[in-house]
């Protein structure tokens, strides 16, 4: 009971913070969007220039995101855009299931949710994680108060057994990661909840809408998250795509020549970060891992769990903590990756909480606090 009331709390937060975050997002995006950004040869060195770039990559797929759910993007657009922006190629987007209660009621695949990709004329690659967005991840973020303990669900292309016992994460953040989803895929690029009936089906009103996959436009609003498709095929099968773990996996083993990479997010991306940092240092090797910038990261993983993160990733790893922005202090019940060595104190006349959440205001702007 105690950890359902947390739960909610954790959600109440995250919650404000997000809505608020959004409105900064807009304000800022002009500003940062429309310039040109750094292009780094390399992101191996900790400098305020590279904390610039990993934030305005970061702004990137939040703005991207939102620019989804408002009308059909297309895929190689936004890939030849990134690349071009960025400095990067071989770009691929990432997404996630973003499950509404588990996947009971909402799965909402084609949730845009980063970018893995090859940093141009270099052997470096670099993967970013946007943060909460929706209510299925603010949803996510308070189920994270329980944990999923990786020795007994595995992560892809490792089994249980392989994996350490009592090594435990939060499991809103395992399943964002990891959780297979049923789906629905129809003809018409509807992504569907259930089988479809009579040419309607429920979908989710936080997908994006990716043209040629789940561009769906004949739709009605419900509730709890739900759209009503009512073009749909009646001939929809169940399907699983492929998650985060999967995705990201299999990219790193079709472009070996790619050595390394760079690992950057903010909020709930940084949490799912650093799982999935510790899952390519499992698969592969901790040379596989450059290094690791996060912004603004909540605790992520049990006592055993950040002892084997750190054995292998610790000194590699730039957890930037503001301790004003109270989303680095929850839950209470798990711990932080990396080391303190990167955690600050600022605060300013007129900042709100949301303010010091922000990568911009909260973080890169700060850069000469940090221990370094």
């Amino acid at each position: 009971m105690i950890s359902i009331i947390v739960s909610l709390l954790l959600i109440g937060v995250i919650v404000y913070i997000s809505c608020i975050f959004t409105i900064l997002i807009k304000k800022n995006k002009d500003s940062i969007l429309n310039k040109n950004s750094s292009t780094l040869s390399s992101l191996s060195s900790f400098n305020k220039q590279t904390l610039q770039y990993c934030a305005d990559i970061i702004y990137y797929i939040y703005d991207t995101y939102d620019k989804s759910l408002k009308e059909p993007i297309d895929l190689k657009e936004v890939q030849t855009d990134i690349d071009e922006k960025f400095n990067l190629e071989n770009t691929k987007l990432l997404f996630t299931s973003s499950t509404l209660f588990g996947g009971g009621i909402a799965n909402c695949y084609y949730t845009i949710a980063g970018i893995i990709g090859q940093i141009k004329g270099s052997d470096e690659g670099i993967i970013v994680f946007r943060g909460t967005k929706n209510t299925n991840e603010w949803i996510q973020d308070g189920s994270s108060i329980m944990t999923t303990n990786l020795s007994e669900k595995g992560l892809y292309d490792l089994s249980p057994e392989t994996l350490p016992k009592s090594t435990k994460v939060g499991e809103g953040w395992w399943n964002y990661y990891n959780k297979k989803e049923n789906v629905y895929p129809s003809n018409n690029n509807c992504i569907c909840n259930g089988k479809c009936k009579n040419g309607t089906c429920s979908i989710c009103k936080n997908v994006s809408k990716i043209k040629n996959f789940s561009s769906c436009e004949k739709t009605k609003k419900c509730n709890l998250g739900l759209q009503k498709c009512d073009s749909c095929n009646d001939n929809t099968s169940k399907q699983q795509l492929p998650v985060l773990s999967e995705i990201i996996v299999e990219y790193i083993k079709e472009n070996p020549q790619i050595k390394s990479y760079l690992m950057t997010a903010h909020s709930l991306g940084s949490a799912v970060c650093s799982l999935s940092a510790y899952h390519i240092a499992k698969v592969f090797s901790p040379k596989s891992i450059n290094n690791i910038y996060t912004f603004a990261s909540p605790k992520s993983a049990n006592d055993e769990s950040v002892k084997q993160y750190n054995q292998m990733l610790e000194n590699k790893t730039y957890r930037l903590a503001n301790t004003k922005d109270i989303v680095t202090l929850v839950p209470p019940n798990l711990k932080h990756v990396g080391s303190n060595k990167y955690t600050f104190t600022f605060s300013k006349k007129g900042y709100t909480e949301t303010n010091y959440h922000d990568p911009n205001t909260g973080y890169v702007d700060n850069f000469d606090l940090l221990n370094h």
